[in-house]
């Protein structure tokens, strides 16, 4: 295998902030087959190599042959909206219920539409509604805000928008807010399977 396998998993564990034994129960493996790999006294098998990469959200083929420690691993994953950070583990929300937050404490996430009349007014995604499709438009449909509504362990729900104006169901802006949220929401997702199942 590679000599900067080893290098790479210790750096990349160090850089996440997570101790061997944090790590070994998110991959569901011992202490002591961290330990080994980290020291290259064994060598984790191509699965266990697909598992790290996964994990750490990096290439398999860089995670084998590329000494990462030297190519500044992304630690932010930055949105227009929020951007997370791996480091810290925590979620930066610039449009929505401004603040940072402990991403690790997320349990839900939805992509909802929020009637546009009501943004800013009461508490996000009150209002919510389905969007239509646009065979059946009415005349009079509302304008909304596309985002998600993240749920906290302790029930706090917080918004992050997607939308910046807003717009009707099936336009040009409709489908790129949604697409943005999609992705926002992939991201979560990971986040609440690897922190909360």
């Amino acid at each position: 295998m590679s000599t900067n396998l080893a290098n790479n998993l210790k750096y990349l564990r160090t850089l996440h902030n997570y101790s061997q034994d944090e790590l070994a129960k998110q991959l569901y493996v011992s202490h002591q087959t961290i330990s080994n790999h980290e020291t290259g006294k064994s060598q984790p098998d191509l699965d266990t190599i697909h598992a790290y990469a996964k994990f750490y959200d990096v290439n398999f083929q860089d995670l084998i042959h590329i000494d990462l420690s030297k190519h500044n691993h992304r630690t932010k994953v930055i949105f227009d909206e929020v951007i997370f950070d791996k480091r810290d583990k925590t979620m930066i929300i610039l449009n929505g219920t401004k603040g940072t937050y402990d991403y690790r404490n997320c349990i839900a996430c939805k992509i909802l539409n929020e009637d546009a009349r009501y943004k800013g007014k009461e508490k996000p995604f009150t209002h919510t509604f389905i969007d239509r499709k646009i065979q059946s438009r009415i005349l009079f449909e509302p304008t909304f805000y596309i985002g998600l509504k993240i749920i906290l362990k302790d029930k706090t729900e917080l918004a992050i928008y997607t939308s910046k104006e807003k717009t009707y169901s099936g336009t040009d802006q409709y489908r790129i807010d949604h697409a943005k949220a999609e992705e926002i929401k992939k991201f979560i997702d990971k986040i609440i399977r690897t922190y909360n199942n």
